[in-house]
């Protein structure tokens, strides 16, 4: 068994999961304004990630050897993107969108300053739309087909967290020391609770049926 850690100056490091040990590490060098916050994503004997410069690289897990890569149009720092259907969907943090082809790279649709604001969170799916978090507390939703807006939801503060989605109700928090709970749809607020802790920077997670 493998683990893949991606970090910020876009080393990407495979390690023997049982062990720690290092198996093998990817370093394409440095570009100024661009690395990673990312997490590599696996499927099918590929894995993704994203480099100090402005490229999203696919390697074949076994061989290493580049299968495709996506450069970005500026310099930037990525998210961390979802896959489902066979399309890979990413942004990065001055608001480049994505909609590839997992298979070769090929792009289906990209957007220009799609995000409003910067450091997009991961990217969360529904069967039609994209969930993600953005640095000023604001949820955006956005349609898969095309990566235009849909709803936005601005929270009272910064966020750093990644929304979730248990199939009715996107959740997400921001560091107003509250959480949210909104429809998938219309982003239409179905219950707010703050809390006395301190800021909730993780990703709400649901389990469903309990």
């Amino acid at each position: 068994n493998r683990l893949y850690v991606n970090t910020t100056n876009g080393l990407l490091i495979a390690l023997d999961a049982d062990t720690g040990q290092p198996q093998w590490m990817r370093n394409e060098g440095e570009e100024k304004g661009c690395g990673s916050m990312a997490a590599p994503i696996y499927d099918n004997g590929r894995i993704l990630y994203k480099n100090a410069k402005r490229d999203w690289v696919c390697l074949d897990a076994d061989t290493h050897a580049v299968l495709w890569r996506y450069s970005m149009q500026a310099a930037q720092y990525g998210g961390t993107p979802s896959l489902d259907g066979g399309l890979l969907y990413l942004a990065g943090t001055l608001g480049e969108m994505a909609c590839l082809n997992w298979s070769d790279g090929s792009t289906v649709w990209v957007r220009q300053n799609g995000w409003t604001e910067s450091y997009p969170s991961a990217l969360v799916l529904s069967d039609t739309h994209i969930y993600a978090m953005v640095s000023s507390g604001k949820l955006e939703c956005r349609l898969r087909s095309d990566g235009s807006l849909v709803w936005s939801y601005q929270t009272q503060s910064y966020a750093h967290g990644s929304p979730s989605f248990d199939g009715t109700t996107v959740f997400c928090s921001s560091d107003d020391r509250c959480i949210y709970a909104l429809d998938p749809l219309t982003g239409a607020l179905k219950w707010q609770r703050c809390h006395s802790g301190n800021f909730a920077r993780s990703a709400p997670f649901t389990c469903v049926g309990l």
